[in-house]
């Protein structure tokens, strides 16, 4: 690949089952499975980059101070995914991680709790370098 150009995404993950304690940065004694099932599903990539992205739910018309936060719960749950894939045999130099806040919602206007659930999630970005 050329210097410079991004690389080619292969495929995106949106992992619903792996869930988190509300406004924390720790997923729930079910979702280990799940990341364990994800680790099992990364490892049938030989060569490509993983980006895990974290997302939150909240109102869109936070103020800013509060906004500053939503991403930082974001990125540490990204990393809490990260950690955990590490730890199931995924080498950290083919991981990246990053939160993107609500800016990526699946629901822009969620009406219940599994909807907000949907925006609650972390997605694996396969890249192709």
């Amino acid at each position: 690949t050329e210097t410079g150009t991004p690389p080619e995404t292969v495929a995106e993950l949106n992992i619903e089952n792996i869930l988190f304690v509300p406004d924390q940065a720790v997923i729930t004694e079910s979702s280990y499975a799940y990341v364990q099932q994800l680790a099992r599903q990364l490892q049938q990539y030989k060569t490509e980059k993983f980006q895990i992205i974290g997302h939150v739910n909240y109102p869109q018309q936070l103020p800013a101070e509060q906004l500053k936060d939503m991403y930082e719960l974001s990125e540490k749950r990204a990393r809490v995914v990260y950690n955990l894939l590490v730890q199931y045999g995924i080498i950290a130099d083919r991981m990246t991680y990053k939160g993107v806040g609500n800016s990526q919602p699946i629901i822009a206007e969620p009406a219940n709790d599994d909807e907000k659930r949907k925006n609650m999630r972390v997605q694996v970005r396969i890249l192709r370098n």
